[in-house]
């Protein structure tokens, strides 16, 4: 691999970010598309930023310091050394789940939704005044009031 390129201790160009933020957009957009959630984004950047440290910032052939690699990439050094000790693989499940994902293992799996033969009922949306739909308290449930029912329908709905 080439040597990576010199930088200032000013921080990086003005230009490169504005660069970075137009390949970042459309990347996004897709992994939206895909209900890649930021957390799981977060994760695995912060994997790839270690990764990337050790292996290609290495100081006379050297393998860096959990620090270097911390004052190279700003992932603390605890992730570092969890990361470093941790086996690498690409197929790996991921740690968070989709709230969607989440919704609907509940759904199926939750006793208080399934009908007598153990399959998931369909659920109501709307319910009397001043009570929860049955979707409404399997999100409220699920999300612990982080999103509203409304967001989740609308999304799938378009889904």
């Amino acid at each position: 691999m080439s040597e990576p390129p010199q930088t200032s201790a000013a921080g990086p160009p003005p230009r490169l970010l504005t660069a970075l933020e137009k390949v970042l957009r459309p990347l996004v957009r897709l992994l939206v598309s895909y209900q890649v959630t930021y957390p799981q984004l977060i994760t695995m950047l912060k994997a790839v930023y270690v990764e990337v440290a050790e292996q290609d910032f290495r100081v006379n052939d050297k393998r860096p310091s959990d620090s270097r690699i911390n004052l190279l990439t700003g992932v603390h050094r605890k992730d570092v050394k969890r990361l470093r000790a941790e086996p690498h693989t690409a197929s790996e499940t991921p740690r968070s789940i989709s709230t969607g994902a989440r919704l609907i293992g509940h759904w199926q799996g939750d006793p208080d939704y399934l009908d007598g033969d153990g399959r998931p009922r369909p659920l109501r949306t709307r319910a009397a005044p001043g009570e929860l739909s049955e979707f409404d308290a399997l999100v409220d449930r699920v999300c612990r009031g982080d999103i509203r029912p409304r967001v989740i329908l609308d999304e799938w709905l378009r889904l």
